[in-house]
């Protein structure tokens, strides 16, 4: 983990599962670094965060979506009393060079290991307007893995990520 003062930048991370020798997935952020967590408008400097700023995680191939998440939730999970929250800042999901869609979110906390909480962002699926969401949920490992739960205006919906790449434009389904 980066002391208070140093920042990492421009860092790259290709995720492998073992069984191709290509990359299922790519970890990009602008800026590692660390700040604290906020209550209300005040910063606590007793409870660290680890931030992610411009945080994108490329899927590179749609049928080890699930492996590409699943390893990318092990890579973020922190253990150990001397663990810190950890926070994506512009955060996005694309599917790298497949002409997929995509989600966005202001920001994304990720606090288990097997779910990551997105706010104030965006689905954005071809041939359809982007859906905004005030809060939604990606589930990252287990047997729902790559479904995300979405609280918009109209109401929650659901969508697997892998049905972003779904080239005929469908409605997103209510859970």
């Amino acid at each position: 983990m980066p002391k208070p003062q140093q920042r990492i930048t421009k860092a790259v991370m290709p995720m492998y599962d073992g069984v191709a020798p290509t990359p299922v997935a790519v970890i990009r952020v602008n800026q590692i670094y660390l700040d604290y967590q906020k209550r209300g408008f005040f910063r606590i400097g007793v409870l660290p965060l680890l931030v992610l700023d411009g945080f994108c995680l490329e899927l590179r191939e749609p049928t080890r979506i699930a492996a590409a998440l699943t390893n990318a939730s092990a890579q973020f999970h922190l253990k150990g009393r001397n663990a810190s929250a950890l926070e994506g800042r512009d955060f996005s999901i694309s599917f790298a060079s497949l002409g997929g869609g995509s989600v966005r979110a202001r920001l994304v906390r990720l606090e288990t290991g097997s779910e990551w909480r997105l706010s104030h962002g965006t689905v954005e699926k071809p041939g359809m307007p982007p859906v905004p969401f005030s809060q939604a949920s990606l589930k990252m490992a287990g047997l729902e893995v790559g479904k995300l739960s979405c609280d918009t205006t109209n109401g929650p919906f659901s969508i697997n990520l892998l049905s972003l790449l779904n080239q005929n434009p469908t409605p997103l389904s209510k859970p």
